[in-house]
């Protein structure tokens, strides 16, 4: 008797939901593309994931909001700082803990005669033809002409003359969480909407710290890679988005900045928790413990690898060591020179002229006087610095000094991490972790 075969129903493979491109791009999109998982995935559909609110997110927005009040007071008043509306502010308005302890130590001072707005939104078209202007806006708005190619809404916008600076506030703990891109869409949106301005100055404000990081773009030297690389971020996004919507993987990239916001299955982690992976996705604060501690049991091997190896490179015969795969270990010396001051602007055709006993009238006159660059070899004054001065200035007879000296600082931050012993580990708990961590390597 012949029998039905009976076919088991296969369910369908799910399909993804189809992606539309956001109008041009922005800051914020520039620093999300670094990850396609990440930007095809929790940027693009922020509601396809439960997002809970990092204290430090809530914040910037608070932090955000004092700084654009306070602003708009300092120019209705025509006042560089107001110390007493900050205490107003923080009387009258519900802010965090954690807000309220920025706030208290932001010392922000400004010209007012400079202030263009703040949470100024800008556009421009795919010509770097101006098109939205507008003060107010609400941070990470993005464009919906559809003309647009890229957009973005200002911290703080400040204009003198040709130069214009471009403020971008952070708050928190770090100076990490910045790309090389970020600035770069400020910059072509400041020079498409003010065609007098030679120079945007964009500097990352970390508020928490005190600490700034500056770069300048030129409008002759820099714009025309400027333009072209806001092309490339556009067509990036493009790119990344007709490949999710073909159904392909997207891969990850554990050094993009974005890890710890992220929430989709990052496909880095069945490598990472398997061990065929070095470094992986720190997504949590188990991730970040497991990273430090792999961190922290490599540079105790690499210190003390590198002093048992410097013997045995002493006395290798063609100097280094061949590793395989095109590497090798060799010994490096480094001859450091000092250049003392006084003797070094004599060299440069400069003399010190004490103004101790000079009147004012002859000080004035000096001051006009003093050149931008060397008579000599043509070094430009603001590339010399002065160093070995911080044993000087920790001294009590010096008291004052460093305060003198920070009024002419030229500060730049970053950031390394530090792995600190806070209380004595088991010898034994380390021997499994070294083992576990360098399988992937």
């Amino acid at each position: 008797m012949a029998t039905a075969t009976s076919k088991l129903a296969v369910m369908p493979r799910p399909q993804r939901p189809q992606l539309v491109p956001p109008i041009g791009v922005s800051k914020s999109m520039a620093k999300a593309m670094s990850c396609p998982s990440f930007f095809t995935g929790q940027y693009m559909q922020p509601d396809s994931v439960s997002t809970v609110e990092h204290f430090l997110t809530r914040t910037g927005i608070e932090f955000a909001a004092w700084r654009e009040a306070y602003l708009n007071h300092l120019i209705d008043e025509q006042l560089p700082a107001d110390p007493a509306f900050k205490a107003d502010y923080l009387a009258r308005v519900a802010v965090s803990d954690d807000a309220r302890t920025v706030i208290e130590r932001d010392d922000f001072l400004v010209n007012p005669e400079q202030i263009y707005g703040a949470e100024v939104f800008l556009s421009a078209d795919r010509d770097f033809r101006p098109l939205e202007n507008s003060c107010g806006g609400r941070p990470g708005r993005l464009s919906t002409n559809t003309d647009t190619l890229a957009s973005g809404t200002t911290d703080l916008l400040l204009i003198q003359g040709r130069v214009a600076t471009v403020r971008d506030q952070k708050s928190g703990y770090s100076t990490v969480g910045v790309t090389d891109d970020e600035p770069v869409v400020y910059g072509v949106l400041v020079f498409a909407h003010f065609p007098m301005v030679d120079e945007v100055h964009f500097v990352w404000d970390f508020v928490r710290k005190g600490l700034e990081r500056p770069v300048v773009y030129r409008r002759r030297e820099d714009l025309q890679w400027m333009q072209d690389r806001v092309r490339q971020l556009d067509q990036k996004k493009h790119d990344l988005i007709n490949r999710y919507n073909r159904g392909e993987q997207m891969e990850a990239n554990a050094f993009s900045g974005n890890c710890p916001y992220c929430q989709v299955d990052c496909p880095l982690r069945p490598a990472w928790e398997g061990g065929r992976l070095a470094i992986g996705p720190p997504q949590t604060r188990e991730d970040a413990i497991r990273l430090a501690q792999f961190v922290k049991v490599c540079e105790d091997g690499a210190s003390a690898g590198r002093e048992v190896l410097k013997t045995w490179l002493d006395q290798e015969p063609s100097g280094q060591l061949d590793i395989g795969a095109g590497w090798y270990a060799a010994p490096k010396t480094y001859e450091t020179c000092e250049y003392p001051l006084v003797e070094t602007l004599k060299v440069l055709g400069l003399a010190l002229v004490s103004t101790e006993q000079m009147s004012a009238a002859d000080e004035a006159a000096l001051r006009e006087a003093q050149p931008f660059k060397t008579p000599k070899w043509d070094v430009p004054l603001s590339a010399l610095v002065a160093s070995n001065l911080s044993g000087f200035i920790k001294a009590k007879k010096r008291a004052g000094l460093k305060d003198e000296l920070d009024q002419h600082a030229k500060r730049s931050a970053s950031t390394r991490v530090q792995i600190k012993k806070i209380q004595a580990a088991e010898e034994d708990d380390l021997v499994p972790l070294l083992k576990a961590s360098l399988k992937g390597l």
